[in-house]
């Protein structure tokens, strides 16, 4: 069985065009479920941001391909600075411990589709940092 790092080195070594495609296949999977958990659909998006903000701050730096990679799985035109601003709210200790509580409160299923989600944000710049695995160890553990 592959180890946490050996899973975030085969997301690094995938295209980035198939990284868009596996973020946008998990988002459109886990996001309608987030907003029956949330209750409504404004807080299911917004839990949804802070699983990418959080894996966007993980490692401390936003790349321009990170930029790049948030539009294209949004397939929307923010601006460098917007999602700069959507990253830095990720740095947060509560941020992450709400994402966190989130995390461990889903089905298996729809846990696994979140890491995937973090976990494509943070191989999109073709790097793993030791904070990335760290941040993602911290969501698997109990």
């Amino acid at each position: 069985m592959a180890n946490l790092g050996e899973i975030l080195q085969d997301l690094v070594n995938e295209s980035y065009d198939s990284l868009v495609g596996i973020a946008q296949e998990s988002m459109a999977e886990l996001l309608p479920y987030l907003q029956d958990f949330a209750g409504n659909e404004q807080s299911g998006a917004n839990i949804f941001l802070g699983f990418i903000a959080s894996s966007l701050a993980a490692d401390g730096k936003l790349s321009e391909t990170e930029y790049h990679f948030v539009c294209d799985v949004l397939q929307a035109d923010y601006t460098y600075d917007e999602v700069k601003e959507l990253a830095q709210r990720g740095v947060s200790d509560d941020m992450r411990q709400s994402i966190n509580y989130v995390i461990d409160n889903l089905p298996k299923e729809m846990k696994s589709k979140a890491l995937v989600l973090c976990c494509t944000f943070m191989a999109a710049d073709e790097t793993i940092s030791r904070e990335e695995v760290g941040f993602i160890r911290y969501l698997v553990e109990d």
